[in-house]
């Protein structure tokens, strides 16, 4: 593990953890990026990404962390180069199921949980996505009216798990499921 000697890099239960583990620990140069090339190049990357999917759905750059968690859900399960296999299915030995991929800021609904339904009143918010939820099952869908993230359990009081139509609208005006 290389590092640059920050403090969260060099706590004594860090080191324990390491021993433990067997890794060594390894300081570079402070504000020496070039001793760690490969991090730097893939930080480097995955941000380009980010900052692309922003300006190309125009969305506001607090939403940055919502799209980095995206970016990097995708390339999890994106193949890669010289490679047979995904990040993530050489972790779980499972090819991994990308038919749930969505286009960041495509427009979503937002099946509302049943106590929160009335009678005349819609079933579903209207939103667009911004990212995906950590264990997967569902989107994160910023609501239009309220500039509210649902399914999101740190803004959810009740923690309701937000499940969303998986409705797409194509380039010619014709929507499809």
């Amino acid at each position: 593990m290389r590092h640059d000697g920050a403090k969260e890099y060099v706590s004594h239960d860090l080191k324990a953890w390491y021993d433990n583990k067997g890794i060594t620990s390894q300081m570079t140069v402070p504000y020496s990026s070039q001793q760690n090339d490969k991090v730097e190049r893939a930080s480097c990357y995955i941000m380009e990404h980010v900052r692309a999917t922003l300006l190309d759905d125009g969305s506001e750059a607090e939403l940055w962390a919502e799209e980095l968690s995206s970016v990097i859900h995708v390339l999890n399960r994106s193949p890669k180069v010289g490679h047979d296999v995904t990040p993530l299915e050489a972790l779980t030995r499972r090819r991994p199921v990308v038919k749930g991929f969505r286009v960041s800021g495509s427009r979503d609904w937002a099946l509302k949980p049943k106590q929160h339904q009335r009678k005349l009143e819609p079933r579903t918010n209207v939103g667009r996505f911004v990212g995906f939820t950590v264990n997967g099952k569902a989107y994160h869908i910023l609501e239009d009216d309220l500039n509210k993230i649902l399914g999101d359990a740190k803004q959810d009081n009740q923690q309701d798990v937000c499940f969303c139509f998986k409705r797409q609208f194509s380039p010619d005006g014709v929507d499809g499921w």
